[in-house]
């Protein structure tokens, strides 16, 4: 099933492509496909297995991943606006996806260069986005081809297997460099944490928040950079995590001085998303799990937030360019809904699974990096000051289209963000079986770690 999950979107792309009117049934029926096969292998893993496919594996640390980042690429379908439709989107997503999966369970780094690079390929050949954003991508390509070439020449083999039994740092410092470049690079840490706001600016909103809730860098962080790296990384980790929550902090503050609602959900999403980092380079069981965890709150939490704000810029011209509040909770009360629900999850509200991910965050990481106690509240209390602001200026307030219109979601719309909805409130009441499932992959982390620090 684990090859299934890969080429069924890849085979589905290129279907698609070429299919003109009945591309977008055919990428439906791909991206589900694939998600059924992730699902297949996410229970085969949690029942204590693992999955192997020539040059891919599943285990503890990408089976949720995987899942997670596959139902995320049929909700972005769904919430697709008719207007945007096209064979080159509908052949771009699972193309995203299927490089995005291989990337995941990749046990070649080759494969691995090669699936990082074609997840970016609609992006860096789009020319509706920002240059800067493409060159801060194609910047991370290089350093990770850089890094890997690196590390396959000095060792003699790019399996990651080998390379972890080798009991060395392949390639020594320039390489983990390159490979801490790419990370720092695709993850969007100061200085050059406004590459995400800058490709949400132009262009189709959700494909690249599809690209971004990827979270490649942080996965390489933990799937290549610890494991190859310990000694190094326990070296450089504390500059490195304080570098993450200060971009989480300026992101922070950088949306509150933002007009524009498209930066300011990139913004968003630059300054949760720092936290994950911050975590995962806290190398403590309970603050790696709070950071995976917390992974599957932004991704979720902004494909909705984005969902919600394209269907409304679909529907009401020149939405980013209008002044004051439109009080579009009246014709749209649904939608408003699915925001509120939404942004309250990604700052953490209780109840949500965003609260489960921030307490574990602080309570793994306050003895590592003290600094996140003043940084991850603060960051959140800003961030959530945003998302009221975005959500009073867009739903409250006198209405500026007549009662009698109805700008609501549709029903494919209120599928993908109930589910999303769903997802957050549900695992953040009964956040057990998730966060076992999280925690499992810390272990193996940490585990790892330790086993490798001792016999080098």
């Amino acid at each position: 099933m684990l090859l299934a999950a890969v080429l069924i979107p890849l085979l589905g792309s290129l279907l698609a492509w070429r299919a003109g009117e009945h591309a977008r049934r055919i990428a439906h029926a791909a991206v589900l496909l694939s998600l059924l096969a992730t699902l297949i292998n996410l229970y085969a893993v949690s029942n204590g297995g693992r999955v192997d496919a020539p040059y891919l594996s599943a285990d503890a640390v990408n089976a949720l991943p995987m899942a997670v980042f596959a139902a995320l690429s049929l909700a972005t379908l769904a919430l697709l606006p008719k207007r945007e439709w096209s064979a080159r989107v509908f052949a771009e997503i699972p193309l995203v996806l299927a490089a995005t999966l291989t990337a995941y369970a990749a046990e070649h780094l080759a494969l691995l260069g090669a699936a990082w690079l074609l997840a970016s390929w609609p992006l860096l050949f789009d020319g509706e986005r920002s240059l800067y954003a493409r060159g801060v991508v194609l910047g991370s390509v290089l350093a990770l081809q850089g890094s890997i070439f690196l590390i396959g020449t000095s060792s003699g083999s790019f399996e990651l297997q080998v390379l972890q039994a080798s009991h060395g740092a392949p390639g020594g410092v320039w390489a983990f460099g390159l490979l801490a470049l790419a990370i720092f690079l695709r993850k969007g840490i100061f200085p050059l944490h406004s590459w995400p706001a800058a490709a949400f600016e132009r262009g189709s909103l959700l494909p690249a928040a599809l690209l971004v809730n990827g979270h490649l860098g942080a996965f390489l962080l933990a799937r290549v950079g610890l494991p190859l790296f310990p000694a190094i990384s326990r070296e450089f980790f504390p500059l490195l995590a304080d570098l993450a929550l200060f971009t989480a902090a300026l992101a922070a503050v950088a949306a509150i001085a933002e007009r524009s609602p498209r930066r300011m959900l990139g913004l968003l999403l630059v300054s949760q998303a720092s936290i994950v980092l911050a975590g995962l380079e806290s190398l403590t069981p309970e603050g790696v799990t709070g950071a995976l965890v917390q992974w599957m709150v932004v991704s979720g939490a902004t494909t909705g937030l984005c969902g919600v704000y394209q269907a409304l810029e679909s529907r009401v011209d020149q939405l980013g360019q209008r002044s004051g509040f439109l009080g579009l909770a009246n014709i749209a009360p649904r939608l408003s809904v699915f925001f509120v629900v939404c942004g309250l999850a990604l700052v953490g509200l209780p109840g949500t699974l965003g609260f489960a991910a921030e307490d574990l965050l602080l309570h793994g990481t306050l003895q590592s990096h003290p600094w996140i106690g003043l940084a991850l509240p603060l960051a959140t209390a800003l961030n959530a000051f945003s998302i009221f602001r975005l959500f009073a200026r867009l739903f409250l307030g006198r209405p500026i289209l007549p009662s009698t219109i109805s700008l609501d979601a549709l029903p494919r719309e209120r599928w993908a963000l109930g589910a999303i909805v769903v997802f957050l409130v549900a695992g953040g009441l009964m956040p057990g079986q998730l966060v076992k499932l999280q925690s499992s992959a810390a272990d193996a982390i940490v585990a790892s770690l330790h086993t490798l620090v001792s016999k080098r």
